[in-house]
């Protein structure tokens, strides 16, 4: 049986799939650059990507922290306090 295209093309934009894991690793490359304000749009496509990705963000971004220079690793860091923190106001 075939999938219809579309049905295929919806799925591959799914939170989780290689095409998602695909984007953050362009953004991730970019939280390293020499230009301050590359770093710094790299950091809003960063907070998009997230509210994107849902739920399993975080654990995305803490495998990502793993072998990252200190600059990403803070930059990956903060992003993760910050869901944590979502998380804790979704709870109460």
């Amino acid at each position: 049986m075939r999938l219809p295209l579309v049905f295929v093309f919806v799925t591959s934009l799914l939170p989780g799939t290689s095409f998602a894991q695909g984007d953050l690793g362009g953004i991730v490359d970019r939280l390293d650059h020499d230009d301050a304000s590359v770093r710094e749009a790299a950091q809003s496509e960063l907070e998009g990507w997230c509210e994107r990705t849902g739920d399993h963000a975080a654990d995305v971004l803490r495998a990502r922290m793993e072998g990252a220079n200190q600059e990403v690793r803070a930059r990956l860091d903060e992003q993760v306090r910050f869901l944590a923190g979502l998380e804790e106001t979704r709870r109460a």
